[in-house]
């Protein structure tokens, strides 16, 4: 169980705008939304690849 006034970081690739209603499911509020870059290290990718961080709070 998450206490209240805790926090909740989840870094995910959210092409289908999911984690809003996973954020409302889970009973935690948005504090921030950080969209990054993410480097081709191992040259396999052939596209630009972008990641989000969202930061939520328990209320």
């Amino acid at each position: 169980m998450m206490p209240t006034g805790g926090w909740l970081i989840v870094v995910a690739n959210d092409k289908h705008g999911l984690y809003p209603q996973i954020a409302e499911r889970l009973g935690v509020e948005p504090y921030a939304e950080i969209v990054r870059h993410v480097n081709r290290r191992t040259g396999r990718r052939s596209s630009e690849f972008f990641e989000t961080v969202f930061v939520w709070r328990k209320p």
